[in-house]
């Protein structure tokens, strides 16, 4: 995310660590983001076209944090993400369900273009769309 540049409607939530022993510092310098999450507006969905953990502060649910911040701004059934397969187990307890490829013809254009142009052999992603929680509790 640091080549990208944010569109005006394109939203980010970023968890950050001070370095100082000054909590109430506003100084950008003293701070380093440790996490980010990035909603792209893609017509009429959302698309979370990053979430980004620093290696030393991984393991610390920095991730689910992110998620559950913006979750009410996130649409049900209108909001999708391409997951690497090893983070399923994660966004699915976020309320986000796998979308099998035989229902690939029933996504939006938009969403299906962007994930041909994100997906390969050697990057192999997967398609995963927000549900409400009803809907995804066991």
């Amino acid at each position: 995310m640091p080549y990208a540049r944010l569109a005006q409607k394109e939203a980010v939530a970023v968890i950050h660590h001070l370095h100082s022993s000054d909590t109430d510092s506003t100084d950008l310098n003293q701070q380093t983001i440790v996490a980010a999450i990035r909603i792209k507006p893609i017509g009429q969905y959302q698309l979370i076209s990053g979430l980004l953990v620093h290696p030393h502060y991984r393991g610390q649910q920095l991730s689910s944090q992110l998620l559950q911040f913006i979750a009410p701004k996130l649409t049900s059934r209108h909001c999708f993400l391409f997951a690497h397969p090893w983070l399923i187990d994660l966004y699915q307890r976020q309320h986000f369900v796998v979308i099998d490829p035989s229902a690939f013809a029933r996504l939006p254009a938009e969403i299906m273009q962007l994930y041909h142009r994100y997906h390969s052999e050697q990057r192999p992603l997967v398609i995963m769309q927000l549900h409400d929680a009803e809907v995804t509790a066991p």
